[in-house]
């Protein structure tokens, strides 16, 4: 359990969001199919812009081949995993975000035709997000060393969630997906996560 408040975008980010704030969703067909292709890069990137336009302090400060990680600032973040595994719980004991049963809450390759869905098709879990199984495996915070920097030559990133192009064993909220932090796959996006200070 964090030990800390947070908020959480209640789905993935949409490619009509993502090109509202980026003004270059390359891979855009539809304003309600999670933004994907997608690098671990790509993702701080929209977190800091979609602050600025906010008018919130960016939590990152990116440079060629590292990233600094500002935990004071109170812009938006990807979430670190044990957020993203609270948050996917919400307070129950399923197997998946929301239910035991995935084909309520979750597109997965046995139902999606291995193609993107449009968010909030399925049930959302008891804290109200959506996808958080399937659909699009979301990338979160954790190639952070515990320095709070980054050193993209040492670095393993992580997505969690499962995706519509992966078995219904990527879905499971235990399961954890590493990559390089780099990579870019029509199966990678993000939701994002602010840290509220009380």
């Amino acid at each position: 359990t964090p030990n800390h408040y947070f908020i959480m975008c209640e789905i993935p980010v949409t490619q009509g969001m993502y090109d509202i704030i980026m003004k270059d969703m390359v891979n855009k067909t539809s304003p309600n199919l999670p933004a994907n292709h997608l690098n671990w890069i790509d993702c701080l990137k929209f977190c800091n812009q979609l602050s600025s336009v906010l008018g919130l302090e960016k939590v990152y400060t990116i440079h060629s081949s590292s990233v600094e990680y500002n935990k004071e600032a109170n812009g938006y973040r990807l979430p670190f995993e044990s957020e993203w595994i609270w948050a996917a719980k919400a307070n129950n004991n399923y197997v998946y975000s929301g239910s035991n049963d995935i084909s309520k809450v979750a597109w997965y390759k046995d139902n999606s035709r291995e193609k993107l869905q449009a968010v909030r098709g399925k049930d959302p879990n008891a804290f109200g997000l959506y996808d958080m199984s399937g659909n699009i495996l979301e990338w979160c915070a954790d190639s952070f060393a515990s320095s709070g920097n980054f050193n993209s030559k040492k670095a393993k990133g992580l997505l969690k969630g499962g995706s519509a192009f992966d078995l219904d064993s990527y879905a499971l909220i235990k399961t954890r997906v590493n990559a390089n932090p780099g990579t870019k796959l029509n199966r990678y996006g993000f939701r994002f996560v602010r840290s509220i200070i009380i």
